[in-house]
């Protein structure tokens, strides 16, 4: 019966990919239908985009970014060369007709379950009645004095559905999250993270912790399998090598 349950597990993660890849193809189609009606919303620009990435070149809170040759932080270099999650066409084609599209202040919040809260910084994107509504793109610092950036659709002033958010770690290094956010600003549901040294999760995630079966992938392309629980390896895990060969079990307690 375990074995099954594995099976029946294992099959679901290898769905996983093929799931999100579907959340994003329903954002699309509503994208679709929504451009379908008139909208009073403003027109996303490149010019504004372009404002929002220079801001991540300058001091915000108390970080400060580490900038290139070409006098760019870390999380502007990641834009310019991987590009934004959604095009402006995209955003555009989405627009609620009862929004507009505002450079605005963030407040900030507060995010729980031991994340780092996020500090005053700012928002661009649809806002309806005073409130973040419809997507948007914010830019902030945390108390763990580390630059956030999250691509969005928003809800009531606070992240719905899916989206992706980025941080530069303490090493310079970006990491980057993706799946469904929730009003704690963190994933809850299937999800991945992946690491600018190239190791990755894709599993299931609860209020920003893995939790539930999940695969983690290393940079070599070796990768196990498991059950997370509290963001913790725990019961069996299967260890792969490149070639998907299996190499070794560990049973890692905690159940």
């Amino acid at each position: 019966m375990q074995k099954e349950k594995q099976d029946e597990i294992s099959s679901k993660l290898e769905m996983a990919n093929a799931t999100i890849q579907k959340l994003n193809e329903t954002q699309d189609c509503q994208k679709q239908q929504t451009s379908q009606y008139e909208s009073t919303a403003s027109i996303q620009t490149k010019n504004m985009l372009d404002k929002l990435i220079s801001t991540f070149n300058k001091p915000i809170n108390g970080y400060t970014p580490i900038l290139n040759e070409h006098s760019q932080s870390k999380l502007a270099e990641f834009i310019l060369k991987n590009g934004w999650k959604w095009s402006i066409q995209q955003l555009n084609e989405s627009a609620d007709r009862g929004s507009t599209l505002v450079w605005n202040e963030f407040e900030g919040a507060i995010r729980g379950n031991g994340a780092p809260d996020l500090q005053q910084g700012y928002y661009y994107g649809q806002m309806a009645e005073g409130k973040r509504e419809g997507y948007g793109i914010m830019y902030c610092s945390g108390t763990n004095n580390a630059p956030y950036l999250y691509e969005c659709e928003w809800k009531e002033g606070t992240p719905i559905n899916s989206g992706r958010y980025l941080l530069i770690e303490s090493s310079n290094k970006w990491t980057m999250f993706d799946g469904p956010l929730i009003d704690d600003y963190l994933i809850s549901g299937i999800g991945s993270w992946q690491s600018e040294a190239g190791q990755s999760y894709l599993g299931l995630y609860k209020h920003g912790d893995r939790q539930g079966y999940g695969r983690n992938t290393n940079p070599d392309g070796s990768y196990s399998e498991g059950e997370w629980k509290n963001h913790k390896q725990v019961g069996l895990h299967k260890y792969y090598n490149s070639n998907l060969a299996l190499t070794k079990t560990k049973d890692h307690g905690g159940i």
